[in-house]
């Protein structure tokens, strides 16, 4: 039991580190500021999707194949959280919704799905 609490926050840093790359890098409602992708960025704090990347690792590990498909449980738990933001968020709603895939795939080899 304790190496799996261990696993968990590395993956949590994997998962943000990913979505840095994959997803912030060109989301056009990121903070400008120069960074690495292991370093926050600013708008971090304020983004509610990014907010719920621990949830969705929590998620991801826990999906069982034999009950649900991996790519249709996390991308019904992305459209929930799109769903979610609050109204004023409306166009990175559309900008998730439109990287679900890609989000979905890199989930799937964070967790080992």
């Amino acid at each position: 039991m304790a190496h799996d609490l261990n696993v968990l926050p590395q993956m949590i840093e994997r998962a943000k580190v990913t979505m840095r790359a994959d997803v912030c890098n060109t989301c056009p409602y990121r903070s400008r500021e120069a960074t690495n992708l292991e370093t926050p960025r600013h708008c971090e704090a304020e983004c509610e999707f990014f907010q719920k990347i621990p949830e969705l690792v929590s998620a991801g590990r826990c999906i069982d194949p034999m009950i649900g498909s991996f790519d249709v449980i996390m991308k019904e738990r992305i459209r929930e959280i799109c769903n979610n933001l609050v109204r004023s968020a409306g166009g990175r709603r559309h900008y998730l919704m439109s990287r679900r895939e890609r989000i979905v795939s890199d989930f799937a080899k964070i967790v080992g799905h």
